[in-house]
């Protein structure tokens, strides 16, 4: 099995054929963020787009599509494309958290705000879903579990080894299908 420190990568590269794992659907997930997320700015930008969530197969994990115009500004947002077999072994709290991510890069993007991973860090949003997701836990786990997904923004790199294999085991412990 093949692990990197990112949320996106955090399961084995899937490299058989036929699976009997059943298929996930995403839009439950979504269900249950908009139940579960307490940010109400939030939970109406994703209640109010009907994005299609459409899988794809061709990805490694899951993305969201943004329409830009010539200067890069974003205008719109198309979709959420997703890699079934990712997705289907997931946990139901890492189903949720892997989407919440991606509609909050959409939410920073429509916003006018950078939407990369190291603005996902610092966002007070990101912080307050992984909460939301996660409850009950502790400061040291949410100080971590933001990290998930952001492997390569330079907060995360600039990380001891330690502590990049101590967020790794985190986060894959908490989203991975056991």
């Amino acid at each position: 099995e093949i692990y990197t420190l990112s949320l996106h990568d955090a399961l084995p590269i899937y490299t058989g054929k036929d699976d009997d794992t059943p298929k996930s659907n995403p839009n439950d997930s979504k269900n249950k963020i908009l139940e579960t997320i307490t940010n109400s700015e939030i939970r109406s930008f994703i209640s109010n787009r009907n994005l299609p969530i459409t899988p794809d197969d061709k990805i490694k994990t899951m993305t969201i599509r943004v329409e830009s115009n010539s200067d890069g500004t974003v205008t719109g947002l198309k979709g959420i494309l997703y890699n079934e077999q990712y997705f289907s072994n997931l946990t139901d709290q890492g189903q949720q958290l892997v989407l919440f991510h991606e509609y909050l890069h959409g939410y920073l993007a429509i916003n006018g705000k950078s939407y990369d991973h190291s603005t996902l860090i610092e966002s007070n949003d990101y912080l307050q879903g992984i909460k939301d997701i996660f409850p009950g836990q502790n400061d040291d786990f949410y100080k971590m579990m933001k990290y998930a997904g952001c492997a390569d923004a330079p907060q995360f790199k600039n990380l001891s080894p330690q502590e990049k294999r101590d967020i790794a085991t985190l986060v894959n412990s908490n989203i991975k299908k056991q």
